[in-house]
């Protein structure tokens, strides 16, 4: 079972939106980066008082987390957009198989065993397969001839990925 598509600025949005909440990666690190931008407040702002503690502390929190969640996806579509990333300007191809998912894709292909993957999830117009860190697999719903191919790949994924993670539980 495969599908192939070109990588579009809506995927790129999806995909980080899905590995920001979802990724094990940013669960643990987006916590220890408030944590540490209150430490630097606190430092900051401790020849001043407490409310210039505060004030700091705000400040630093804020201003990181615009900078994670607002600013790196703009560069990564910008990036996209701008051609340097040549990888998703060619067709992908997604293969389900039994055994793992197989993305070909300019540079070549990869094949990861569905007990080998971080994290897998299925929204409305997407299904993700987070492979690393910094390494997701997108399947867009547009790419498919008709709503009953979407749901047979989504739900095969899905399926696959949760029975891997069952017998990894269990």
């Amino acid at each position: 079972m495969y599908v192939e598509y070109e990588m579009t600025d809506a995927d790129l949005r999806a995909m980080g939106r899905w590995v920001v909440r979802n990724s094990p990666y940013y669960r643990r690190s987006i916590p220890r980066f408030c944590v540490a931008m209150l430490v630097c407040g606190f430092v900051a702002g401790a020849r001043f008082g407490v409310l210039a503690i505060v004030g700091c502390s705000l400040a630093f929190v804020g201003f990181g987390l615009a900078v994670i969640l607002v600013a790196v996806p703009r560069s990564v579509v910008r990036t996209y957009r701008v051609g340097r990333a040549v990888v998703l300007t060619r067709p992908i191809l997604v293969e389900l198989s039994v055994d793992g998912v197989t993305q070909r894709d300019a540079t070549g292909h990869t094949f990861i065993r569905w007990h080998a993957l971080e994290a897998g999830g299925r929204t409305n117009d997407h299904v993700f397969l987070l492979a690393g860190s910094l390494n997701t697999i997108v399947c867009p719903r547009r790419a498919f001839a008709s709503d009953s191919a979407w749901n047979q790949f989504a739900d095969f994924a899905m399926t696959s990925y949760e029975r891997a993670l069952g017998a990894l539980e269990g």
